[in-house]
Order: C-alpha cells, then structure tokens, then sequence
C-alpha cells in the first residue's frame, strides 16, 4: 500500500469515526411538565416467549480449536509432570476445561487415566525409596482425579506393605558423604 492510500484511509476512518460518534450523541431538549407526566403514564407490556427451541449442531471452528488447544497444553503438562500444579498451568484443569466443551472426548478422558498412572508411579517409587508421606500425598491427588482407579487400591496396598516390612531407611546428605 503506498503512503498516499494509507493516508486516505485514515482519514477515511477518523472521519467515519467522527460521524458515529456525533449520531450517538444526546441531546437534553428541555420537557414540560405534561410531557414529562405522559412518559410516567405509559405502560411497560412484556411478553413472554413460547418455549425456546435448543438446537444441538456440530461444534463451531473456533469450539473445535479451542478444545484442540487445551488438549495440546494438557498433553504438554502431562509430558512435563505439571499434573495438579500450578493451579493455573496444569494437565488436570486443562482435560477437565475440554470435557467441560465435550463430555465425550476420549483424549481428555485417556489425559485424566495417565495422571492417576503417573501419580501412581511416583507414590510406588516413594514407597521403595521409604518416603512414606510423600507416596501417601502422591496417592491422594491420585485420587483427586479418579477416586474409583483401581491402581490406587493396589499402590495403597503395597504402601502398607512397605510400611509394615521393617526394612531401615537412611538419609544420606550427599555433601558430608562426599568430603569423606
């Protein structure tokens, strides 16, 4: 566009511009009383609607992208263990916010089974490495997102188990083990 078209359409905009905003102006006219007692008279009518028709179409563009969108950040939440936090960043919110849109998505749906998997996993290896109250915390956000997984069962089971084996942890501070 040269600069002469670029000029003109400015100013064909400012103009624009100009026009709409003097046609919204208001005007104060002055009223007598008798108008002013005809206006208070008049009465209000509302009608009301027969029952509305609700019509159920495919998802608009704009809907599909959007559950597109939280479907790869979900998925990229998961892939970097971001499952319930941060609050506003998170796997969990982002599968939920899709279901929300489409209650039957099977990507959002499979999203909420591998964050109960993977916070399994982790409560499994914090029962072996004997951080107990870490693998119980693990296990209870786990069941935050599906409280009828059956893998919870099974990983509280083996928790229990670890806990009632009597095997001796040790905490080893890598800096003292080092010096010596």
């Amino acid at each position: 566009m040269t600069p002469y078209q670029t000029i003109i359409r400015r100013f064909a905009v400012i103009l624009l511009t100009g026009l709409l905003l003097e046609s919204c102006a208001v005007q104060e006219q002055g009223r007598t009383n008798g108008e002013v007692a005809e206006e208070l008279d008049q009465t209000i009518s509302v009608t009301t609607l027969n029952q509305a028709e609700v019509y159920q179409g495919r998802p608009s563009d704009d809907r599909q992208r959007l559950i597109a969108d939280l479907l790869f950040d979900g998925l990229q939440a998961l892939d970097a263990d971001r499952l319930l936090t941060p609050i506003d960043d998170n796997a969990h919110a982002r599968f939920k916010r899709a279901l929300a849109y489409d209650p039957d998505n099977e990507i959002a749906r499979q999203g909420l089974i591998d964050i109960v998997a993977r916070y399994v996993e982790l409560a499994l290896e914090a029962s072996r490495q004997g951080l107990f109250p870490d693998a119980e915390l693990l296990l209870d956000r786990a069941q935050f997102v599906d409280e009828d997984h059956p893998a919870i069962a099974q990983a509280r089971i083996y928790l229990q188990e670890e806990m009632n084996s009597g095997d001796l942890f040790f905490n080893l501070d890598g800096r003292e083990f080092a010096r010596r």
